[in-house]
């Protein structure tokens, strides 16, 4: 019995709200790519991973910086589904070994 954890858009409702107002809003979005990101990331409440993605992005435009958080957010999925299936299989080998 496989569980595979798939993560939604609603996981990341803090990034698409930071992007959203970088669409929006054309002084926030100068801000976040021209040197007061970290300003700009305070206003929102991410997680300390989801912070340290989006600081860490290197982008001239808007268009790279959200394929940037896009990427971010699909390696993550790909990593949590990857643990997943690793302890799973981890967890079936020591209950045939257990019986």
């Amino acid at each position: 019995m496989t569980h595979i954890s798939m993560q939604t858009a609603a996981d990341h409702e803090e990034i698409q709200a930071l992007v959203g107002r970088a669409i929006i809003d054309p002084q926030f979005c100068e801000d976040l790519l021209n040197g007061h990101r970290a300003e700009c990331l305070a206003e929102f409440p991410l997680s300390a991973e989801e912070l340290g993605a989006a600081a860490a992005i290197k982008a001239d435009d808007l268009a790279a910086y959200a394929a940037g958080l896009q990427r971010w957010i699909h390696d993550r999925r790909v990593r949590s589904t990857s643990v997943t299936l690793f302890t799973d299989q981890k967890i079936s080998r020591q209950l045939a070994a257990a019986a």
